[in-house]
């Protein structure tokens, strides 16, 4: 084998540029200076300005080929070198000859013309227009396409020259300078890649050469656009004969023994590369480096079978560089293991078995990655596609399912922007099973979950520990398409234009237009859910009218009969009685909020009514006026929350108006323009139906506090209507078809969402607990859908207004009885009964148990105490009496006797500090004081009072009610202060033989009568000191009557009813517990489905409701109520 050494450098310059002026200073046309003959490998170019066209010259001929010089004689081969020092270099052999030039050919013509065209600064692709030019880049210098019109500004055509462009074969075809007219140093150069004819106008591709500016031209410059065109690619000429062999250099001293090498190339020391390098060989390309005592650095490539050069260690990895490294670092003790290095440091590696590290040299696993946390250089992964394709990057996990190893994507995680083509880093996770997103999290840390969360069992027991703020979705029952179906059609006929009320399984309507009373009826009818029948009748008829509240506390204002009348009337579910009348007498207004707390706005007659009135439950004031006044509008929500939509202007209206107590403002405005139209729902879930609007017509629309969306259609389109209920539960009543007929017709609203009460579980966000009635734990699915924060709260519930309930009877029936102690711990003894007047029964908050029994029977007599230390005093048996006796819980013992015999008296205080006063005898002001022993006097009562009631201690006593022969029933109460009485508060009925519980300060009557038993009452009045008011009313009317406790919480048994029969029934009278609770997160648990329901938000501000109203339909949806010491949330 023979060696070649080259000394220098060789330089090639495969570039010819040749400039030359087309024109000269006249403008005419030049020849083209001498170009080679020969082929030119490199790029050419001709630059030339644009002057008037020249004629075309002929094409020159093509050189002939260069003789190839002869290949010089080989050299013979110097003998070997004996072994020694390295001898010096021999002389270079002489070059072979070069073939002669050959002639060059004669110049050729300009191939190339020039146009007037003006500039046309649009982008679009289209013909700019006759004599126009125009670009696809308002860039002009970052331009692609260039739009021509076929015609320049000279109407010369230059379809024939842009078809000789576009037949040149070579990849660019050819090149076209746009220039100013009156300045040829301002233009844009570009070359032609490609021609579209678009039949009248041309697309030209382009890209930029060179340019004056980025932008040089305005739109409608006059401009010249100069082609050139490049001719077709040449053939290629015969390659030479090879020159003859230089001679070979005598051979120089052989130096040292030549290191050995297995291949085609071996290279020790260093080796520099610029350029390309290509390796030919069958066997490997060694670069040993700098000895095994440092390791080896640089590249190491071996066969497909794995040969490695011998005598070389197999333990070097294979190592990358850059072009300064020293080794110092690098490639230490590595095991057959592959590594990648940047900067003496290794970035990657493969070890013998297969694992991949990145950032570590010891991968723990088939890939590993460690990163520095510190430097925040994090693993990334990057998608460099459009942002069109899935705005992010993303891992997807793939598996084989098949012995055939066919592998499938189980499950992705991406990263992926909120908003493609935004710069910030706000952007989400996403987790995919089966190519459907079931996990997002937020840039904000919001998590949503798509499916059901299912466990066997979840346990709570204790509390849930929850940190933060915790959002919850509600889960909306059954889902399906929101629709309207048949109700019960109204009992008493068809009518329009009425008033309306109440919800959709307890509504009401009133007033209104018939076929036979168009100047308008009275008529009311109830809606139970399902069929309507016969209220009471308006006190004033008519139509047009406002209507507001609940079934049982409707209101009715305004109308029309046959002129607009200003009247109100309240309903409470059994007749109508008058109200405050409008400050402005007006019909086919809107309306909205409760009885005591109503809206009405807008309606006729006159200007179009632009004024609110708001009610108080006694009298209307002046509101903040509507925006936009207007008739026939519907309205829903509150007093405070109100809404106004549609109605009408000067025709069908959109626009919706929001109420915040005190003014108005705009809210979405409707999809479809209607008068005459239903309403129902609040300010932020509004219902909106039928109407007119050149027709009568059936959409529904839902309001969700800022825009209208489609809702279900009515089955029959109407206008006229009523509404009642809620967005979720509507009513729809009545109203007139298109040909004006009155209809009867009723139609009740589902939404798409179908709520079923569940469970109720509460959540208490100050110590953390779950509070579970009824079960400790769940199973099945947790389902959450849609979005929505449910409630929460902390607090305990606290007394609201009393009311009654049944308790255990008395075992005895019996009137004119005492008693004495509280609701769970009372006394019943003395009385009239038939067969035993002594009797003693003790209540314990349930039943009535047998005591010890008087010594002396009597009735018409007086007690004071607690259940096991009672005090019986005077009465009447044959006579009137003054016995007093103890009672111990067991048995009655003697004590002192009264100074002054006496019945239907009055008793307060304890068994050792107890009061008598009034009664049937001589002195029936008289009161006495007992100390435990004996009575003694105290200060007379202004008149002779009997059958009063009392309670009290012996130092601040409460008379209540009575008569006297002068008077008859008393109304006056008296209060003592330990010394003498003063007159109090009246009661609003006048009463005798009464009951009372509490204090002088806080008391309670009960029951009674005004003449005889067939008077007897069922009313209770509460004294709060000053005054008394009305508390609720009792099940059963009677009189005499025993009655213990205090006023919010007491007891009342026996007594006469209004058939003079005496009685056993026991009434307690209790708090109803309606809880001021701030907020409580509170959510329903389906049993039978395994489901948890999260309710919907309800106003943190609204009282919570008893169940009885719930049940009546008065508690709208959202709303709180509470079922024993339970509070939910109504949803449907």
């Amino acid at each position: 084998m023979s060696e070649l050494s080259l000394t220098g450098s060789l330089s090639i310059t495969d570039q010819l540029i040749l400039s030359a002026s087309l024109l000269d200073t006249d403008g005419n046309t030049g020849t083209m200076g001498q170009v080679f003959s020969s082929t030119v490998t490199g790029s050419m170019w001709v630059d030339a300005d644009s002057g008037a066209q020249g004629a075309q010259g002929t094409q020159g001929v093509q050189g002939e080929i260069g003789t190839q010089g002869t290949q010089g004689i080989q050299g013979e081969t110097g003998t070997q070198g004996t072994q020694g020092t390295q001898g010096t270099q021999g002389e270079t052999g002489t070059q072979g000859e070069t073939g002669t030039q050959g002639e060059t050919g004669t110049d050729g013509t300009f191939g190339g013309a020039s146009f007037d065209y003006t500039f046309d600064s649009g982008t679009t692709a289209a013909d700019p227009g006759t004599g126009e030019v125009a670009l696809n880049n308002s860039t002009q210098n970052s331009a692609t396409a260039m739009y021509i019109d076929a015609t320049d500004d000279n109407g010369s055509s230059i379809n024939t020259f842009m078809t000789s462009i576009d037949a040149v074969t070579s990849a660019v075809k050819g090149h076209v300078r746009v220039s100013s007219k009156t300045n040829a140093n301002t233009f844009l150069l570009f070359a032609i890649s490609d021609l579209t004819n678009n039949t009248g106008w041309w697309t030209i591709d382009i890209s930029i050469e060179a340019s004056s500016a980025s932008a040089p031209f305005s739109n409608s410059d006059d401009v010249v656009v100069s082609f050139v065109t490049t001719g077709d690619r040449g053939d290629k000429g015969d390659t030479g004969t090879q020159g003859t062999s230089g001679d070979t250099g005598t051979q120089g001293t052989s130096g040292a023994t030549p290191f050995p090498y297995i291949g085609d190339a071996q290279i020790t020391g260093s080796l520099l590369v610029q350029g390309d390098a290509q390796v030919e060989g069958n066997d490997a390309f060694v670069y040993q480096g700098k000895g095994a005592t440092t390791g080896y650095q640089g590249i190491k490539l071996e066969n497909s079978a794995g040969n490695f050069q011998a005598g070389v260690a197999t333990n070097v990895g294979v190592f990358f560089t850059d072009s300064t490294a020293n080794s110092a670092n690098v490639g230490t003790s590595v095991s057959n293991n592959l590594h990648l290095a940047t900067d003496d440091t290794v970035r990657l590696t493969i070890d013998s078995s297969g694992q991949t590290g990145i950032g570590t040299t010891s991968p723990g696993g088939v890939f590993d990655v460690s990163y520095d946390a510190a430097a925040l250089n994090a693993p990334r992964l990057v998608d460099t596609r459009s942002f069109a394709i899935n705005n992010g990057a993303g891992l997807d996990f793939m598996g084989k399912y098949n012995t055939a190893g066919n592998t499938a994507r189980f499950g992705s995680i991406y990263g992926k922007k909120e908003n493609a083509t935004d710069g910030s880093n706000a952007g989400y996770l996403e987790f995919q099973t089966n190519n459907v997103a079931r996990l997002t999290i937020s840039s904000l840390g919001d998590a949503t979950f798509t499916g059901a969360i299912s466990t066997p069992q979840v346990d709570i027991s204790g509390s849930l520990e929850v940190t933060g703020s915790v959002d919850f979705a509600y889960l909306s029952g059954s889902a399906g398409a929101a629709a309207w179906s048949t109700g019960g059609a109204l009992a008493n006929g068809a009518r329009s234009n009425m008033g309306s009320a109440g919800t959709q399984d307890a509504g009401v309507v009133f007033g209104g237009q018939m076929a036979s009373s168009t100047s308008g009826t009275g008529l009311t009818e109830e809606y139970d859910g399902s069929s309507w029948s016969a209220g009471s009748t308006l006190t004033n008829s008519r139509w047009g009218l406002g209507g507001a509240g609940i079934q049982n506390a409707a209101l009715a204002f305004g109308g029309r009969a046959p002129s607009s009348v200003a009247c109100t009337e309240e309903y409470n579910g059994i007749i109508w009685s008058g109200g405050g009348a409008l400050s402005d007498a007006r019909y086919l207004m809107g309306s909205a909020g409760t009885q005591d707390a109503a809206l009405a706005f807008g309606g006729y007659p006159g200007a179009l009514k632009q004024c609110t009135e708001e009610y108080n439950g006694t009298a209307w004031a002046t509101g903040g006026a509507l925006q936009v006044g207007r008739y026939v509008l519907a309205g829903a929500g509150t007093q405070n929350a109100g809404l106004a939509f549609a109605g009408s202007v000067s025709g069908a209206s959109t626009c919706t108006e929001e109420y915040d107590g005190s003014s108005w403002s705009t809210g979405g405005a409707m999809q479809v323009g209607r008068y005459n139209l239903g309403g129902a729902g609040t300010q932020n879930a509004a219902l909106a139906f039928g109407g007119y609007n050149n027709s009568t017509v059936t959409c529904t629309e839902e309001y969700d506090g800022s825009s209208w969306s489609t809702g279900g259609a009515l089955q029959v389109d109407r206008m006229c209507l009523r509404g009642a209920g809620t967005q979720t539960a509507g009513l729809a009543v009545g109203g007139q078809d298109a040909s004006n007929a009155y209809l009867s017709c009723t139609e009740e609203y589902t939404s798409a969402t179908t709520y079923t009460p569940k469970k109720t579980f509460e959540y208490d966000d100050t110590t953390g607990d779950l509070d579970i009635s009824g079960s400790s734990h769940f199973t099945g699915s947790f389902v959450t859908t849609g979005s929505a924060t449910f409630l929460y709260s902390s607090g305990s519930l606290s007394d609201g207004p009393s009311a009654w309930s049944t308790g255990g009877a008395l075992q005895v029936g019996r009137s004119r009885l005492a008693g004495a102690g509280t609701q769970n711990a009372g006394l019943a003894f003395g009385g009239w009964t038939i067969s035993n007047g002594a009797c003693t029964e003790e209540y314990n908050g349930t039943a009535w148990a047998t005591g010890g029994a008087l010594a002396s029977a009597r009735f018409q007599l007086a007690g004071a105490g607690t259940q096991d230390a009672a005090l019986a005093f005077g009465g009447n048996n044959s006579g009137y009496k003054n016995f007093t006796e103890e009672y111990n819980g067991t048995a009655w013992s003697g004590g002192g006797n009264l100074a002054t015999a006496r019945a239907t008296l009055a008793g307060a205080g304890a068994q050792d500090a107890a009061l008598a006063f009034g009664g049937e005898s001589s002195f029936g002001s008289c009161t006495e004081e007992y100390n435990g022993t004996a009575w003694s006097g105290g200060g007379a009562i202004p008149i002779s009072i009997a059958r009063l009631a009392g309670t009290g201690t012996q130092n601040a006593a409460l008379s209540i009610g009575g008569c006297c022969s002068t008077e008859g029933n008393i109304s006056v109460s008296y209060e003592y202060n330990g010394s003498s009485w003063s007159s109090g508060g009246s009661l609003a009925t006048a009463r005798r033989a009464s009951a009372g519980a509490g204090t002088q300060n806080a008391a309670s009557a009960f029951a009674g009568t005004t003449s005889q038993e067939q008077q007897s009452l069922t009313c209770t009045e509460e004294y709060n000191g000053t005054s008394w008011s009305t508390g609720n009313t009792l099940s059963v009317a009677r009189c005499a009557l025993g009655g213990v406790g205090v006023q919010a919480t007491a007891l009342i048994f026996g007594g006469k009813n209004i058939s003079n029969t005496d009685v056993t029934c026991t009434e307690e009278y209790s708090p109803s517990q309606v809880t001021s609770y701030s907020t409580k997160k509170s959510f329903e648990y389906d049993e039978t489905n395994g489901i948890v329901i999260l309710s919907q938000v309800a106003d943190s501000s609204q009282d919570y409701e008893d169940d009885t109203a719930a049940a009546a339909g008065g508690v709208p949806v959202g709303g709180l109520y509470r079922n024993g010491n339970v509070v939910s949330i109504r949803i449907s």
